[in-house]
């Protein structure tokens, strides 16, 4: 990563991320599934290098090795005291927004992934089982939303969503994205596609569809194009992008 970036994102009072891969020695990866992604548990702490302060894991590739995978990229995440959101040891966990206060303002994070939309190698936590959150189906997702609302001044939503390579946001986002301001959602920012989409307002409400690659090896068209989203919020409680 440039000086230039670094300064960036460590000057930033939050940072978070998509982590597109598991932390893990295990050798064992999803039969038939085409890519799987993964880094050695130590190489979590870079993490802390890059100022990144959370790490979403409502992705497609959280859970490339299995559930003991996602359970070693989890503890991996906790040794260096990494908060996350959008997958966990149960659904209790995966669904569970997580608060911080920046500045005198109580912020909401929460996360899910509607992606595989047609595959089930990516499995969803259930009240005994790990897992990312889905949002296919969208109503535990809306319901976490609902909840943080009540509970925070900002609600930011991380989804992951959208079709690879597609640089035009699609109807099925769209809908989702508008249901999530409706449920109580400030902001908006997507990824999966690899690419940039496009930036929409709803009700005064931004969605960035798809920030494309931060870190990512990928040759496809579109692919070099890639963004960072800063969310601003001002004195008077106004948010700026």
């Amino acid at each position: 990563l440039s000086k230039e970036l670094l300064n960036e994102v460590k000057g930033a009072d939050f940072f978070m991320v998509n982590n597109e891969f598991t932390y893990t020695k295990s050798k064992q990866g999803l039969v038939g599934k085409d890519y799987l992604f993964k880094s050695e548990p130590q190489n979590a702490i870079l993490l802390r290098y890059w100022g990144v302060d959370m790490v979403g894991l409502a992705n497609n590739h959280a859970f490339d090795y299995g559930e003991e995978g996602l359970i070693d990229t989890l503890d991996a995440l906790k040794k260096i005291d990494m908060p996350v959101v959008g997958a966990g040891k149960n659904l209790d966990e995966a669904k569970q927004a997580k608060y911080f206060v920046l500045n005198g303002r109580k912020i909401a994070i929460v996360a899910a992934s509607q992606i595989e939309r047609t595959l089930t190698f990516t499995k969803e936590a259930t009240s005994n089982s790990p897992g990312v959150l889905k949002t296919l189906n969208p109503k535990k997702f809306i319901a976490e939303i609902e909840n943080a609302r009540k509970k925070a001044d900002y609600v930011i939503v991380y989804v992951h969503w959208g079709t690879e390579g597609h640089p035009q946001f699609e109807a099925d986002q769209q809908k989702l994205g508008r249901a999530y301001i409706d449920a109580g959602a400030d902001v908006i920012i997507g990824g999966h596609t690899h690419c940039l989409q496009g930036i929409e307002f709803y009700k005064e409400k931004p969605i960035f569809y798809s920030l494309g690659n931060f870190w990512f090896h990928w040759e496809k068209e579109h692919a070099n194009l890639n963004g960072l989203a800063q969310i601003q919020i001002l004195e008077d409680g106004t948010m700026g992008y």
